[in-house]
């Protein structure tokens, strides 16, 4: 399968769990990003992340933690600094779940 195709699959599986389409645009385009929206994104990986990191294929959770880095980003450069304190410390919060 072409690499194009699994990317939309990756995307497409990523509407079915409950990500907005902010999330999924970033990999594609720059569009104007909803800081409330990307919070909720982060949320929504990390659970998932929490809940089927065992489970999830190793190219899928690449995927996602590359999805995370963006938002991070995006959140650092284009929202106010509270924001993305906010989205750090419930990412700190993940990896001390994980590594227990």
């Amino acid at each position: 399968m072409e690499i194009k195709k699994l990317k939309e699959n990756f995307f497409k599986d990523l509407l079915k769990k409950g990500f907005t389409e902010t999330t999924i645009v970033t990999h594609r385009k720059n569009i104007e990003f909803i800081p409330e929206e990307i919070l909720l994104d982060i949320d929504r990986i990390i659970e998932y992340l929490k809940e089927n990191f065992n489970n999830t294929n190793k190219t899928d959770v690449n995927k996602m933690i590359a999805t995370l880095k963006r938002l991070f980003s995006y959140l650092y450069k284009n929202s106010d600094i509270s924001k993305y304190k906010e989205a750090k410390l419930k990412l700190l919060h993940y990896k001390e779940l994980v590594s227990k």
